[in-house]
């Protein structure tokens, strides 16, 4: 809760509550599954390595996987959540193997390229 009592700053908030309450009406959604679609920040250093472990079939399950990389259950079934939704990767969880594995091929590409020439002149 916001305590301060600009006027704008107010009435921007009440605005946001009114549009989120709007939003999970019309859309049938619920709280929780709001704030899955908002933008999360994720290391990309835990997406290399789920990249590898899943490629492999070595993930073992989400319990192991959480201790190997010493975060929670919650947080590797969000990087895996992550990993399909925002990355298109076909994942799933075999249990015969008791891996997370890839369900077609797959790559993972980090690259990072200006759109033209243009564009690295004016930094």
């Amino acid at each position: 809760m916001l305590c301060i009592r600009d006027d704008k700053a107010y009435a921007n908030i009440i605005c946001l509550d009114l549009l989120l309450r709007l939003w999970i009406l019309f859309t049938k959604t619920s709280f929780q599954a709001l704030f899955i679609t908002l933008p999360t920040f994720m290391d990309i250093r835990i997406i290399q390595y789920l990249h590898d472990k899943i490629a492999q079939n070595k993930t073992g399950s989400p319990k192991e996987l959480a201790e190997q990389l010493r975060l929670s259950e919650r947080s590797i079934y969000n990087y895996i959540l992550f990993m399909k939704n925002e990355m298109g990767a076909p994942i799933q969880f075999d249990r015969q193997k008791n891996s997370y594995v890839y369900t077609e091929a797959c790559t993972f590409v980090l690259s990072h390229s200006p759109k033209n020439a243009q564009d690295l002149s004016r930094r």
